[in-house]
């Protein structure tokens, strides 16, 4: 078999899968994802995301980011052997031989069952790829110049592989990458300029595919081996956005744009897109390998996967707003918090963290602080993320020093400059324009806290 038939082979293998339509599409979609994440995940230099500042990549132990990489060669070996079969592979015996690493003398071929050249060489490449990852996880430090090498090995290993290699093309496909929403169609097909039109059109597939990226991110019940696995997912999301930016840039900023209001457009969603990637790899991901308890990782990635879904689907709607003035949210998302909802639970909340902190200061008491406490971490997990990026640090830094405190007249003192802080942050959080036609009434938080309301804001 040459090389070309083999290539079309391969191509016409996951092409036909993917026209079988439901978990064979969606597993080949999953399949293309991993393989383009393990691409962007496994260059050195972009694990600086996670790192913060590049003098400490150069210094860092890269044996968790070999282990992530083991987990998403896993997770590519379980999606290719659900695809083509327990018929063309030995499932059982190909699973007891990339397990064990005792038996890595075993002659491969030996495990196979007869099957086209490429399927061969494809499971063959898998096997080699995770005993060499099996012996750098036993390793006790990995430098950043090894897995730079390493990284380079595994993306050439699966880029000599033409079945996979049809995967990780930048195209388009039908059978996964299809909006089924009503609306957003109409949407499109309003565009009266073709080349807008076409543009439009790719913008919403790109941000649709990015959404559907976030669907892969594990859930609590997860472990840590798994929640850390969705990192390279992170990495892909972060590689296509700017690709996304770069194309924005080149149609609409650089050059004379046929539509002046759109370009504005698609330059504050750039500038936005950037801060809340921002929030995601220098708050949220930054150094999360040297974190080892499931709840902690999970918040962490939790947070992020929240953040980027939010705006995602924040600046779908402002895109098709663009074309359909009266389009709502929740035509396109049936989750959808529009951002007045959104703010109107942060303010109430806010000011009912701030009635407890003023319920702590008067009854001087632990079961008051304990009470106000509690709904103090509930707010960092649930609503801190609408705050202004800016406002992050400050408020996790009260939280910090409640945390170092001890002794009622020392938690006394913290609380009182954490009301200040909170009053300013209330003040501003309700001057947002979105609120300007919903004054506050203490009555909106009535049942949650107690004791003088005299404060008007």
């Amino acid at each position: 078999m040459t090389n070309t038939s083999s290539k079309e082979t391969s191509k016409l293998n996951f092409n036909l899968l993917a026209q079988e339509g439901g978990e064979k599409a969606k597993s080949i979609f999953e399949l293309a994802m991993w393989l383009k994440a393990l691409e962007c995940f496994a260059v050195a230099e972009r694990q600086s995301l996670f790192f913060g500042e590049r003098n400490h990549l150069l210094l860092g132990n890269f044996r968790e980011q070999v282990k992530v990489i083991n987990e998403v060669l896993q997770r590519i070996t379980q999606l290719a052997i659900l695809l083509l079969g327990e018929e063309r592979w030995n499932m059982s015996r190909f699973s007891q031989y990339i397990e064990d690493s005792i038996q890595r003398e075993l002659i491969i071929k030996e495990t196979y069952l007869t099957v086209e050249d490429e399927i061969d060489a494809l499971f063959t490449c898998i096997a080699h790829m995770r005993v060499v990852t099996f012996d750098f996880i036993n390793l006790k430090s990995i430098s950043y110049l090894s897995f730079d090498s390493y990284g380079k090995i595994i993306n050439r290993a699966i880029n000599s592989q033409p079945a996979l290699m049809s995967l990780k093309q930048n195209k388009f496909h039908p059978y996964y990458d299809k909006i089924y929403n009503k609306h957003i169609s109409e949407v499109v097909k309003s565009i009266t300029n073709s080349q807008l039109r076409q543009d439009v059109a790719k913008i919403f597939l790109i941000l649709f595919r990015l959404l559907h990226y976030l669907e892969f991110v594990p859930s609590r019940q997860a472990k840590e081996g798994l929640l850390k696995r969705s990192l390279p997912i992170f990495s892909l999301f972060d590689y296509e956005a700017g690709n996304l930016y770069d194309f924005l840039k080149e149609k609409y900023l650089r050059k004379k744009p046929f539509s002046s209001s759109f370009s504005k457009l698609a330059d504050n969603f750039i500038f936005s897109s950037k801060f809340e990637l921002r929030k995601v790899f220098h708050v949220e991901l930054t150094n999360i390998y040297n974190l080892y308890q499931e709840e902690l990782i999970f918040t962490r990635i939790d947070n992020s996967q929240g953040i980027l879904t939010n705006y995602l689907k924040q600046w779908i709607v402002q895109f098709a707003h663009q074309f359909k003035k009266d389009l709502k949210g929740e035509e396109i998302f049936s989750d959808f918090i529009a951002r007045l909802e959104e703010s109107l639970k942060l303010r109430k909340e806010l000011w009912q963290l701030l009635r407890l902190a003023d319920i702590f200061q008067k009854e001087k008491s632990y079961e008051s602080y304990k009470v106000f406490f509690t709904f103090l971490r509930k707010f960092e997990k649930e609503r801190m993320r609408c705050l202004m990026y800016r406002d992050w640090s400050d408020f996790k830094g009260f939280i910090q020093d409640f945390r170092m405190t001890h002794g009622l007249p020392n938690l006394l003192i913290t609380a009182s400059k954490f009301s200040n802080y909170l009053t300013i942050l209330f003040q501003q959080v309700g001057r947002r324009s979105v609120l300007s036609a919903h004054p506050f009434e203490t009555a909106e938080a009535s049942g949650e806290g107690s004791g003088d309301d005299s404060l008007q804001y």
